[in-house]
């Protein structure tokens, strides 16, 4: 008997543990371990999916216990197993798979045991909980064009923050991600926008496809992603971009900033918005390593790469489509990119400042940036995400934990200037000594970031008001755990008397008016950063009777090593 489709919940189910069995369809639906009964992907488009089930039904299905290669939905004569017609990533349980490449979001894997006659005779086994990494259209065995989907196993360490689900009260219940609100700057880029912005030479022009290709070739845009696991685009959607650009369809235009000559930078241009289309670009006619998957108009070009379909009739004017660009030049402060790029797209999230301050200065500390947050299982909890940051938001938070913990007799008040000095200094002053160090202040960051949540839980890194969590996070109070927690006897000791520390902490925004006023207004100034993470340093100096914390915190771990 079918049952209804219960609306998609992501994690663990409660009271289920991995490679738990189930005798078929009706206990997986029961104990919401699959919750679309009958069905080989739980999920919709708009959430992603939740679930799939391995049934054997293709046989160049894989599954080896740490990646699988996952057929999907229609397309198939019911009756025979054979495909009769292409399947397609828009059918909504494909799509729902899309979603979660996308989004990140864990998918339960539910195994079949046993299979025969298409049948699971052995029952269910639950596998855990992975992610999809990849999806592409290829030809099957009957030659009908095939969705395919490669999912990767969370670690443990995921697995576990991954979340539960309530079954009696059918809500998830995961560790919620704190709100999250973007740094205002808008004090700075008012203030060097109306000095520089006359002086900035703004002018469009329509570069063909061509014409860029050529540049690509020559390398003068820095396209490659940060960290090649950033990349936002999936091979879904870059082909989506090639098929609007052979059939005329109006595209984004690309901005560019023209890098001075006596700047060093290894590129001409710095792509301020369009980085994408361009990569697309590279990919599809350069490197020649996209093949077009979920063209919607053109599928007889699904499968195919830019060799194979260059000669086609669909591509005789392939490289003399117009792409309309902007390109900015002689201007002299990044702040006046950020207000140009807002205003020339104002239905667009502007760049934030740390992708631009990744784009004017590259060096090896900015790569060694990119990579140690994209990998950082810490700073993804507080974010609330499950792969890294595609706007960089990982690499900004790491790179303030290092600035503060490195340099903070340094600090004048000026955010902006001070990271963009960190990055600078270290970049200049790289060498391997350097970044033994700089792996041991990140490891004290993860570490201390470890300790504030098994001491505060879901009300780590936020204000309190009149002894409650506000739910938002707080960058202020975020500095004060990271620079006091990052070190290991501190840490060992907080654990403890976590319950002592705790309520310390509370107490200070019940009855340190200056404390308060330090996290909540004014932040960024040199006397709120310098006076919350001393006033904390000496507040956990009283609980856990480590007396040199301060002077330790205090001290620059890199002021010595760089100066």
């Amino acid at each position: 008997m079918s049952r209804p489709s219960k609306r998609p919940q992501f994690g663990h189910p409660q009271g289920v543990r991995e490679n738990d069995h189930f005798d078929g369809h009706r206990e997986l639906y029961d104990h919401n371990v699959h919750r679309s009964y009958g069905q080989g992907i739980s999920g919709t488009e708009a959430s992603g999916a939740d679930s799939i089930v391995l049934s054997g039904g293709y046989e160049d299905d894989t599954f080896d216990g740490r990646e699988i290669i996952y057929t999907g939905k229609g397309g198939r004569n019911e009756a025979t197993g054979k495909e009769v017609a292409d399947q397609s990533m828009s059918t909504s349980a494909n799509a729902a798979l899309v979603t979660s490449q996308e989004t990140g979001l864990p998918v339960r894997v539910i195994e079949g045991l046993d299979i025969r006659g298409g049948k699971a005779r052995g029952g269910y086994a639950y596998r855990g909980l992975w992610r999809v990494v990849e999806s592409w259209t290829e030809p099957g065995k009957e030659n009908y064009l095939i969705c395919r989907f490669k999912l990767v196993k969370f670690t443990e360490e995921e697995s576990a923050t991954a979340g539960v689900v309530d079954a009696a009260s059918d809500e998830e219940q995961p560790m919620q991600p704190l709100q999250w609100e973007e740094e205002p700057q808008e004090d700075e880029l008012r203030e060097s926008t109306k000095k520089y912005l006359p002086d900035t030479v703004v002018w469009t022009t329509d570069w063909t496809t061509g014409a860029l290709k050529e540049q690509l070739e020559r390398g003068v845009f820095d396209v490659e992603p940060p960290f090649q696991r950033r990349a936002v685009w999936d091979n879904r959607k870059a082909s989506l971009y090639i098929e609007s650009l052979l059939l005329g369809c109006p595209v984004p235009p690309i901005t560019l900033a023209e890098v001075p000559r006596n700047q060093k930078n290894n590129f001409q241009y710095i792509v301020i918005d369009g980085k994408q289309r361009l990569s697309t670009l590279k990919r599809f006619a350069v490197d020649h390593d996209l093949k077009l998957t979920g063209l919607q108009i053109l599928q007889e070009l699904n499968g195919k790469s830019y060799p194979e379909v260059a000669d086609s009739p669909e591509f005789e004017r392939f490289e003399n489509l117009p792409i309309r660009t902007v390109v900015m030049r002689n201007w002299k402060r990044d702040e006046v990119l950020q207000f140009v790029f807002h205003r020339l797209n104002s239905q667009v999230t502007p760049l934030s400042t740390h992708e631009l301050r990744r784009s004017l200065m590259a060096g090896h500390f900015t790569r060694y940036l990119d990579e140690r947050s994209a990998n950082s299982r810490q700073i993804r909890l507080i974010l609330g995400i499950n792969k890294p940051d595609y706007r960089l938001r990982d690499a900004e938070l790491l790179l303030r934990s290092i600035s503060f913990c490195a340099y903070l007799p340094r600090y004048k008040g000026n955010l902006k200037k001070f990271l963009d000095s960190t990055t600078r200094t270290l970049n200049t002053s790289w060498n391997p000594h350097l970044a033994q160090e700089l792996d041991k202040i990140v490891d004290g960051i993860e570490s201390a970031i470890t300790t504030t949540y098994a001491v505060f839980g879901n009300d780590s890194f936020q204000r309190f008001d009149e002894g409650f969590a506000t739910r938002r996070f707080n960058r202020a109070v975020y500095d004060v755990m990271v620079t006091t927690l990052r070190f290991p006897d501190v840490s060992e000791r907080v654990l403890e008397l976590r319950e002592d520390a705790r309520e310390a902490f509370v107490q200070l925004f019940k009855h340190d008016r200056e404390f308060d006023r330090w996290t909540e207004a004014t932040t960024k100034g040199r006397e709120a950063v310098l006076g919350r993470i001393h006033r904390w340093g000496s507040t956990l100096q009283e609980v856990t009777g480590i007396t040199d914390l301060t002077s330790r915190v205090e001290a620059g771990a890199l002021q010595r090593i760089t100066d």
